[in-house]
């Protein structure tokens, strides 16, 4: 269903005022792979998204998708490139689930181009993907909240994207979806930027993690190379013990 890009992040800064919500990030993603971002609230994650999928320009600083700056692109382009999961879902739309996920096709036609029937087959891709076949003819408004976050993320695939930026997709979610949506991300092999909350959710299923505190980068590396006591502890002022998990071999981080 969807390409790949390699995304560059070159010294990323955003500020409001006198106060610096994002301070110099800089993170690189290779085609395909799958990347954390991590940290305490108000340490900067959703800020750095939405710089990278063009709801708030940085103050200094490049997003480099295959080397071209993404806000010299034009809305339209973007969009037909980076396909994009807001951590914020929306109340109600006066509109069917099915409607919701073809509005991901918006951008790839031309003006008042009709759906047509490769559209259809994208639209019921992404739904069967995630479960959603029998609630197609649903109104949005009538799901619950997690029924609303899988409609969000199909609708992101639907748009066939070379990036998925996904803000705390897994919000709203059982544990079961959680692990699907991750599960995949990294099956559709698409490159991916993807803020998450749990750190053994993510050590499982990112090939990197970027830990951020106060706007500033802790660090970024594979999850056995920065999830270590001492890095956690800085970050999230628990302490911890990293253990192996003894099925996947991945961190896993176990809270003191």
């Amino acid at each position: 269903m969807t390409g790949q890009a390699r995304l560059e992040i070159r010294n990323l800064t955003r500020r409001i005022g006198q106060r610096t919500l994002v301070d110099k990030v800089s993170l690189q993603v290779a085609p395909g792979e799958v990347a954390g971002v991590l940290g305490p609230n108000g340490s900067g994650k959703s800020t750095l998204l939405r710089m990278v999928y063009r709801t708030q320009r940085p103050d200094d600083g490049d997003v480099l998708l295959d080397d071209t700056d993404v806000w010299t692109m034009s809305a339209r382009h973007a969009a037909r490139h980076i396909g994009t999961v807001p951590q914020d879902t929306p109340g109600d739309f006066p509109l069917s689930v099915r409607d919701v996920i073809s509005m991901a096709r918006v951008a790839s036609k031309q003006l008042l181009e009709p759906t047509n029937q490769s559209d259809r087959v994208l639209v019921d891709t992404a739904a069967e993907l995630f479960g959603l076949s029998e609630l197609l003819d649903r109104r949005f408004g009538e799901l619950s909240g997690g029924e609303r976050q899988r409609v969000l993320i199909a609708r992101a695939l639907a748009a066939q994207p070379r990036l998925l930026v996904m803000d705390e997709p897994t919000n709203h979610l059982d544990i079961a979806h959680q692990i699907g949506v991750l599960q995949l991300a990294r099956e559709l092999g698409v490159t991916a930027l993807i803020a998450l909350h749990d750190l053994n959710l993510a050590a499982r299923f990112c090939d990197t993690i970027c830990l951020l505190r106060s706007g500033s980068l802790v660090g970024a590396d594979t999850p056995e190379n920065l999830l270590t006591p001492t890095t956690v502890q800085q970050v999230y002022d628990v302490p911890v013990d990293i253990q192996t998990h003894p099925t996947t071999h991945r961190p896993l981080v176990v809270i003191l």
